[in-house]
């Protein structure tokens, strides 16, 4: 198993998935092996106790004692349905070993969200004396100081008949408690005080980080996905108990609201993460329009527990908005793969891991028969490796904006600027001719003769011949210049802060003898010369569009008159360089029509 469990890590290094699926098998699988390990110091009760429940809340201990045939105590596997919200009693009889009498034990509750507790023991006169706790009451009515709730039972020599009355949440309506040695309870306090900090700060780190990263970028997916991260780690401060005993002791009003509540803004946050993250407006806006609608059903939920407590509301009110926005969630990543959205089965997978660790949790602690301090950190660890992938899909996602921005400016072939940074740089380059008084010149290059050795060398070779002859186009330029690549063999320059069209003129000849040097490619050598058509910004145009495509037209009267030369827009001679190959014709003009069009 353990050789398994490692080939499979390795092959999650590759894959996402994979990371998910081995990390998952993992958690579930550890939980379940620990579960099984009990030693003598250690007594689940969860299967020895009886039940009997109260559903109108009025019963009495001096009831119970005095009508024992009308309040009948049943075991755990015969009880009545135990509803969460009503008081729950426990009878459980205690009857240790000569050997055991010199220990003190623990009695410990695996969970909270336990409102109120009631623990009657019988004094030495056979009295039963109360003690009350819970999250109802301030943290200093705790007969043990520490986040677990837990009372201390002093063995004897008779068997000792203990009655607890108890009311939590949904989570604890079986008796899910352990009976524990004091030196066993104190070494497991103390390892899970250990865990829980790790665990925290591990979260505490990644929240740091990511809100580094939501200021710089300023991206909104990143900013909810911070807030997301940020209560869900309140919600589990608050359900591990540390909330209530190192935060707000003396605010028990604040432990019915506070799990439900930063559960529930926690949720909000997540569906705006995914909707961001997705960019669900754009391919599905009515799913879109059900998303905010959900998010506005949390915050009203949200709002009412704060105000009204969890235990006023119908059953169902906080879990259900819970519930629609983990449906919801889960639905629009898979819509999303239907549509073919990058990252989204990544996130898919992603949004699965903390439900099924939190899952793997639950059935811990109610089946296992002593979780130890490591089973009980499985949702915590499950959140914290969510909080990790989903960084890592934050990430991956502005890799792919970055990428995607990149050949949005960039051509991927040449690495040139392309259309869109080229009437950035006209921009800018017009900005600076009308600040310095001078011109603005646009050339349009179309390669002659690059058909013939696309044809004849091959795709590679051709591809090969545009690297070179741009690469050979720039060096021939200032750094001020651009030139970029707007199409197959075609090419714009943008020369700005010139003189005049005798200096752009200057440029292109020289930009003639550039291009018709020969070119070693991989299939050989290969010889192509160039047409240029020049226009002047602003007499023969203030626009990138009307300019291109007036140096367009020039170019293809280069064409008619012989190829290898440059002709401009203006009412003047063409000039010519050194007879070159023979290009392709004028009806083979791509950018001509796209500017047309746009004009």
């Amino acid at each position: 198993m353990a050789s398994g469990s490692m080939n499979c890590a390795r092959r999650g290094a590759l894959r996402l998935p994979l990371i998910l699926a081995a990390t998952l098998a993992g958690l579930v699988y550890c939980g379940y092996v620990m579960s099984m390990e009990v030693t003598g110091t250690e007594h689940p009760l969860a299967k020895e106790v009886e039940y009997l429940t109260d559903p109108s809340g009025r019963l009495t201990l001096q009831e119970i004692l005095e009508r024992p045939a009308l309040h009948t105590f049943k075991p755990a596997k015969e009880a009545d349905r135990l509803t969460p919200y009503k008081p729950i009693w426990v009878r459980l009889e205690l009857k240790f070993g000569a050997d055991k009498l010199e220990n003190r034990y623990n009695l410990l509750a695996r969970q909270q969200s336990l409102y109120d507790i009631r623990i009657y023991r019988a004094d030495a006169n056979g009295r039963y004396q109360e003690t009350v706790t819970g999250d109802n009451h301030p943290a200093d009515t705790r007969e043990l100081a520490q986040r677990r709730y837990g009372f201390l039972v002093q063995p004897s020599a008779q068997t000792e008949t203990l009655y607890l009355r108890y009311i939590g949440g949904p989570g604890a309506t079986r008796f899910t408690w352990d009976l524990l040695e004091e030196d066993t309870a104190q070494q497991q306090m103390r390892t899970s005080y250990f865990l829980n900090i790790a665990s925290i700060s591990a979260l505490a780190a990644l929240l740091m980080f990511n809100t580094g990263l939501a200021l710089t970028l300023r991206k909104p997916e990143y900013g909810w996905y911070c807030g997301y991260h940020f209560f869900v780690m309140l919600t589990l401060l608050t359900l591990d108990g540390f909330g209530f005993l190192y935060f707000w002791p003396n605010t028990p009003a604040l432990n019915e609201r506070a799990l439900h509540v930063f559960n529930l803004l926690a949720s909000s946050m997540r569906v705006m993460a995914i909707m961001y993250f997705l960019g669900s407006a754009k391919f599905a806006p009515r799913i879109h329009r059900l998303g905010q609608g959900i998010i506005a059903l949390i915050l009203l939920t949200a709002a009412w527990v704060a105000i009204a407590g969890v235990s006023n509301l119908p059953r169902f009110a906080a879990p259900l908005p819970w519930a629609l926005s983990v449906l919801y969630g889960l639905t629009l990543c898979a819509y999303a793969i239907y549509q073919r959205v990058s990252l989204a089965a990544y996130l898919f997978l992603v949004l699965l891991v903390p439900g099924l660790a939190s899952f793997a949790q639950a059935v811990i602690i109610v089946s296992s028969n002593h979780p130890g301090p490591f089973e009980l950190q499985v949702a915590k660890v499950g959140f914290l490796i969510h909080t990790l992938l989903f960084s890592l899909c934050l990430a991956a996602r502005l890799k792919l904006q970055t990428e995607s921005r990149k050949q949005a400016l960039y051509d991927n072939l040449t690495g040139l600027p392309g259309t869109t940074l080229l009437q950035k740089r006209f921009e800018l380059g017009t900005g600076l001719s009308q600040l310095e008084g001078k011109a603005l010149a646009v050339l349009f290059v179309d390669l002659d003769g690059f058909k013939a050795v696309n044809d004849e060398m091959g795709h590679a070779a051709g591809d090969q011949l545009l690297k070179i002859t741009g690469e050979r186009m720039r060096s021939t330029l200032r750094e001020t210049d651009t030139v970029s690549r707007i199409g197959g063999d075609e090419f714009a320059i943008l020369l700005p802060n010139i003189e005049g069209l005798q200096a752009a003129e200057h440029v292109a000849t020289k930009l003639l003898h550039s291009v018709s040097e020969a070119c070693q490619l991989a299939g050989g050598s290969a010889r192509v010369s160039a047409s240029i058509g020049i226009a002047l910004y602003p007499s023969q145009g203030e626009h990138l569009e009307t300019l291109l495509k007036a140096a367009d037209t020039a170019m293809y009267r280069s064409k008619r008159e012989g190829k290898n030369r440059y002709c401009s827009s203006a009412p003047r001679q063409c000039d010519m360089d050194k007879p070159g190959l023979a290009g392709r014709s004028a009806g083979d003009n791509y950018l001509s029509r796209h500017f047309e069009a746009s004009t």
